[in-house]
Parts: C-alpha cells; sequence; structure tokens
C-alpha cells in the first residue's frame, strides 16, 4: 500500500501511469493492477473505510484486464 496525502485523484493517476515496473536485471516486464482510493478529509472515512474503497477499485482493475489501475473516488 502507498499513501499519498493531500494528492487529488488527477495526481494519483499520474503516479500510477509513470511507473515502469521493469526488472532491471532480468529485462522483462511486469504488469499490475492497483486499485487508487481517493477522500478528503473533512469526509471523515475512516482508515478501514479507504482501505475497502482502494480494494474495490483493484477488483475492478482485476476484472477490466492486465496492466490497468482503477480508481475509487468519494464524492
Amino acid at each position: 500500500m502507498v499513501l499519498l496525502p493531500v494528492t487529488t485523484a488527477e495526481c494519483a493517476a499520474i503516479v500510477v501511469e509513470k511507473k515502469d515496473f521493469t526488472h532491471n536485471r532480468l529485462n522483462y516486464k511486469v504488469t499490475v493492477s492497483i486499485g487508487v482510493g481517493v477522500f478528503l478529509p473533512e469526509q471523515q472515512n475512516t482508515p478501514d473505510e479507504v482501505l475497502k474503497f482502494a480494494d474495490k477499485a483493484l477488483y475492478q482493475a482485476k476484472d477490466t484486464g492486465r496492466n490497468r489501475f482503477c480508481l475509487y473516488e468519494i464524492n
């Protein structure tokens, strides 16, 4: 898990999209599915709720294919 405090959904997407998961010594690319949960502090979500949202996004990413991310944004 990676926490990105004070990060908008757009910035989180940029961070995720820019990651290159190539194994340097073996020179092969690894695909990953990533779930991103975004919330604002004033929404007063608990840490467990935020993890649940990120987990939902992760399974959505896995269900829609490889090497992608999905975003769960709490409005």
